[in-house]
């Protein structure tokens, strides 16, 4: 078991950064992967993107400029994407080393989406997370051990 799997060898502001880390990327993959449910139901159902709030979600971006069609198996694969950062952000809310791994895998697989869908948001968000992790790794590098 690492030093991240038990809390108590990590320094209270280390946790607190890992717990904010996962609070935010859960809020980026479940808010995206939310609002992805009806667009993909819009999608199969009407053959066109779904508008909400005059707004083309997850349509009329970088993708179709350089002509990928936003189709539903595209919207599918972006949900898989959304579902593994909010994993990854739920077991940093433990926090897990795991969720460091699914959380940075999460943001690595989102990232083509979040160019191709045009969502400057989670681009901010993924930031927020990157220097979260990075605050908790080196307060939990600067936290004092234990002697022999």
């Amino acid at each position: 078991m690492s030093t991240v799997d038990r809390p108590g060898h990590l320094s209270p502001s280390a946790v607190w950064a890992l717990r904010l880390a996962g609070l935010s990327a859960l809020v980026n993959g479940a808010g995206f992967g939310a609002f992805d449910v009806p667009a993909i139901w819009h999608l199969a159902r009407d053959h066109e993107v779904w508008y909400f709030a005059s707004n083309p979600t997850y349509g009329n971006g970088p993708f179709e400029a350089h002509g990928i069609t936003v189709s539903v198996p595209v919207l599918v694969a972006f949900l898989g994407t959304c579902l593994a950062l909010a994993v990854g952000g739920a077991l940093l809310l433990v926090p897990r080393t795991s969720g460091v791994v699914v959380t940075l895998a999460g943001v690595v697989m989102c990232a083509p989406f979040w160019w191709g869908f045009d969502l400057p948001f989670a681009w901010f968000n993924a930031a927020i997370v990157l220097v979260l992790l990075a605050m908790a790794w080196v307060a939990g590098r600067m936290a004092p051990r234990p002697g022999p």
